[in-house]
């Protein structure tokens, strides 16, 4: 009957699943985790100058131009051991805006606790050596007793050492791990936990697409999940602390900047351009007799 108890009860708390104050089942491990994540709701992309194309023009592709979008992400543990979050997962998916992407920051990261090289030194040897004794006594015909001690002693001793020093890499584990999915139209970044960077904070994810030339803005999608290990009855199991997908509006590059003025002016005056100057005098010819003049 106890067997059969201590059956039913382990069922219940796997059934029961997380306790609602965020304990681990049996109170082992302290508070879990709960992680948030916030995304601007607008981005304006950056043009980037486009090589020319030496390929003839039939064999070209459509017309594109290289767009860069930096995506701000914030991560942020509310509540729980920040230790138990392992690792951070963020994908950014331009397929509903219709980009490819080309290029994307931070890129593949490999690290170390170790500074420099390691240096393994090994040591070999050998020694031998063999040593005997041999002593008795002995009754005495005048009545005493005679001690005989001979000893035999024999000795024989082989020593070589050896002395080999190597040095090797140190090892290196991945810290940030990225690279294009579905297609080339998105890109997914994981930032896993060390000793020498941080989960939390705010991480700047920069990539370059490649629009269409009449491309007039879009819609990026962001999705960014938080995991970790939790303990159910000494059992360690992956779970998520934390999970949320947003839409983020990316506005086309702009073309010039907005200006305010009371009447209207150049986006570029050069003093020695001909047609500014004339522009210049049609605007001048146009104003009601008795303004003043700028100069």
């Amino acid at each position: 009957m106890r067997a059969v108890y201590c059956v039913a009860a382990v069922g219940a708390l796997l059934a029961a699943g997380p306790p609602a104050r965020g304990g681990d089942v049996v109170g082992l491990g302290g508070e879990l985790p709960r992680v948030r994540f916030d995304v601007p709701r607008t981005i304006t992309a950056a043009a980037l100058p486009c090589a020319a194309s030496k390929r003839p023009r039939a064999e070209r592709p459509r017309a594109e131009r290289l767009i860069e979008v930096v995506v701000p992400v914030s991560v942020v543990v509310a509540k729980g051991d920040v230790d138990r979050v392992a690792e951070v997962v963020i994908e950014v998916d331009g397929g509903p805006a219709g980009l490819v992407v080309r290029d994307y920051t931070p890129a593949t990261t490999l690290t170390t606790d170790y500074v420099g090289e390691i240096q393994v030194e090994t040591s070999t040897g050998s020694d031998r050596h063999v040593d005997g004794s041999l002593g008795g006594i002995l009754p005495s015909p005048a009545g005493g007793i005679a001690t005989l001690t001979p000893t035999l002693s024999a000795g024989g001793a082989d020593r070589t050492a050896e002395t080999e020093t190597a040095k090797r890499l140190a090892p290196k584990r991945a810290v940030v791990v990225a690279a294009p999915v579905n297609r080339r139209r998105g890109v997914r970044f994981a930032f896993r936990r060390s000793s020498q960077t941080t989960l939390e904070g705010e991480h700047r994810l920069t990539i370059t697409f490649a629009a269409p030339a009449d491309w007039a803005g879009g819609e990026l999608t962001v999705h960014a999940t938080a995991r970790g290990e939790r303990r159910v009855l000494f059992v360690k199991q992956r779970t998520t602390w934390g999970d949320a997908a947003d839409a983020v509006d990316v506005l086309p590059p702009l073309t010039a900047r907005p200006r305010t003025a009371a009447k209207p002016v150049l986006e570029a005056y050069d003093p020695f351009d001909e047609a500014t100057v004339r522009q210049g005098l049609r605007w001048r010819a146009r104003e009601p007799a008795g303004t003043p003049s700028d100069g």
